[in-house]
C-alpha cells in the first residue's frame, strides 16, 4: 500500500484533485467538517437502525452513500455563486450562499440524527429545540441575510403593530374595525 504512493506521479494526481475539490468546494473549513461529521453520523445511524429493524434495502444504501456526492455538488454550486457575486460588480455582502447551503445541510442532517435517535429509543434532544433547528433551517432568507422566526414569510402580515394571519379579513377601507377611534389615532 505504501508502495503506491510512492510514485511521483500518483501523488501529483492525488494533490491536484484535492487541490480541485478543495477550490470548488470553497475550502476546507471548520463547518464543512461540522457537515461531514453529522453526515458520517446520519449514515452510520440510518444504516443501523435499517439492520436492526430488518428494513435494509440496497436502494436506500446507495442513496444514503450518494448523498456524499450530491451534498458536495450543492457546497460547489453555492460556492460557484459566492465566485461569481465575489468576481462581478456586485457587493461581496451578497456572497453568502455557501454558507448557507452548509448551515441547511448541518440543520437537516441534525434533524435526520435526532429522528434517528428517537427510533432507538433515545430522545436527549428536546422536542423544542428540534422545531427551532427546523424553524432556522426554514426560515432563513439568504438575499436579505434576515431570518424569520417561526412565522414563516408571508404568513403574518403586520397592521398597526397586531400580527395577523395573512388569511384574515381587514375592512375594505383599510381602517380599523373598532368604532370609537378618531382621526387622530389613525393619522397619529
Amino acid at each position: 500500500m505504501f508502495q503506491l504512493f510512492d510514485n511521483v506521479t500518483i501523488k501529483t494526481v492525488c494533490s491536484l484533485l484535492c487541490t480541485c475539490v478543495s477550490w470548488l468546494i470553497g475550502g476546507y473549513d471548520l463547518a464543512l467538517a461540522a457537515v461531514l461529521v453529522l453526515m458520517c453520523a446520519d449514515f452510520i445511524l440510518g444504516l443501523s437502525i435499517a439492520l436492526c429493524v430488518g428494513t435494509y434495502r440496497r436502494n436506500k444504501f446507495l442513496y444514503g452513500c450518494a448523498k456524499f456526492f450530491i451534498y458536495a455538488v450543492v457546497i460547489a454550486i453555492s460556492n460557484m455563486v459566492d465566485v461569481t457575486i465575489v468576481e462581478g460588480d456586485f457587493p461581496s455582502v451578497l456572497a453568502k450562499f455557501r454558507e448557507f447551503a452548509v448551515f441547511f445541510l448541518a440543520a437537516t442532517e441534525f434533524i435526520s440524527i435526532s429522528n434517528h435517535l428517537k427510533k432507538f429509543g433515545i430522545s436527549f434532544v428536546p422536542k423544542r429545540l428540534i422545531e427551532r433547528v427546523e424553524n432556522l433551517r426554514d426560515g432563513y432568507d439568504p438575499l436579505t441575510g434576515r431570518m424569520d422566526y417561526g412565522h414563516g414569510f408571508g404568513s403574518h402580515s403586520t397592521y398597526s403593530g397586531v400580527h395577523r394571519p395573512a388569511n384574515s379579513q381587514r375592512p375594505a377601507s383599510g381602517m380599523p374595525t373598532n368604532q370609537n377611534v378618531n382621526e387622530e389615532d389613525i393619522y397619529g
